[in-house]
């Protein structure tokens, strides 16, 4: 019986987050992916992760969610609550204790969030947030983004901050196309050309503040996340760094 108390109490404490066990060192966003299998993945061991907060939703492109990045690779933390910039700004130093968490795989886009709610929500509550992270800087650092060609050849790119120059649209519109029925914007792709005829999708988020604005004209730069898929990879803006 002493010995079932004392596993059932390991059980327990095993299932909390800890922040403060020296002898826990991080583990690479690169290795906590690894260890996505299927659709859904519960993390049952206790890892912490840390890196910069590299996309938010300060201009409505990533809605209820920050990007994080090491430097291994990047991946995508749900949360309940809106404003994420407010607590997790570019630049910021963020950790998370994994553990009891889940990990989605949204045809080939990996995802950290929670047990879906009753309308299939995934962003960790207010609770789960203040439980599972925090910040450990005193004050956000400029990421320095990574600059990619196309074609993009270099998988160590995938997931991550980056920067691509000299491109220029397919076809003019808005950054976000409306439904014919309700007139609501609705999440948009869009086709980037270099100055060699190499392409590379761009998604847009419906929820992106500047939606209703005409695509830029002319060749510029784009900052952004290069985010994976089965289909290969798309460019999504971040925090509107758009430079035409």
């Amino acid at each position: 019986m002493l010995l079932l108390l004392l596993l059932l109490g390991q059980c327990n404490q095993a299932s909390e987050p800890n922040f403060d066990d020296p002898t826990l060192a991080p583990t690479s966003i690169r290795q906590l992916k690894a260890l996505a299998e299927g659709s859904t993945t519960r993390i049952r061991q206790e890892i912490l992760i840390e890196g910069i907060v590299t996309a938010n939703d300060h201009y409505g492109e990533w809605e209820r969610q920050i990007h994080l990045e090491d430097a291994t690779s990047g991946i995508t933390l749900a949360l309940s609550e809106a404003d994420c910039y407010r607590r997790y700004p570019i630049g910021a130093a963020v950790r998370v204790a994994c553990n009891g968490l889940l990990l989605y795989n949204y045809n080939g886009s990996l995802l950290v969030g929670t047990e879906p709610d009753a309308y299939a929500r995934i962003g960790l509550t207010a609770k789960q947030e203040a439980a599972h992270l925090r910040r450990t800087d005193e004050s956000p650092t400029t990421p320095t983004p990574l600059l990619i060609t196309l074609p993009i050849t270099d998988t160590r790119a995938a997931d991550r901050f980056v920067r691509i120059d000299g491109v220029h649209f397919s076809a003019a519109g808005t950054w976000c196309k409306r439904d014919p029925e309700t007139n609501r914007h609705i999440h948009t792709t869009h086709l980037l050309i270099d100055e060699q005829g190499e392409t590379l999708p761009l998604w847009t988020h419906a929820s992106t503040h500047y939606a209703n604005e005409p695509l830029p004209e002319g060749k510029g730069s784009l900052y952004g996340i290069l985010e994976t898929s089965y289909e290969g990879y798309r460019l999504r803006v971040t925090d509107r760094h758009i430079y035409f």
